[in-house]
């Protein structure tokens, strides 16, 4: 798992979509709305998620946005093979 440190960016774009972040280490957010709840690589998946330049592949490469697939699995050309 590659651990991406929290920016002020992030911080920003967490709010603006409804999430709180509670911790940083390990990692907790919650959404102010629903009450969900994610820790770990989770919240880490819902930072992606909201903000497209921190979406990377596995490997830490740029996510492919040529490749429906890749975009659809988080996957950089090196791995769009690897569905």
């Amino acid at each position: 798992m590659i651990v991406l440190p929290i920016t002020e960016h992030d911080r920003r774009h967490l709010t603006e979509e409804g999430w709180e972040l509670l911790s940083e280490t390990p990692m907790l957010v919650r959404h102010r709305k629903t009450g969900d709840i994610a820790t770990g690589y989770a919240a880490e998946c819902v930072l992606r998620d909201i903000d497209p330049s921190r979406r990377i592949c596995h490997c830490g490469n740029q996510v492919d946005y040529s490749d429906m697939d890749c975009i659809h699995y988080r996957l950089c050309a090196n791995h769009a093979q690897d569905i």
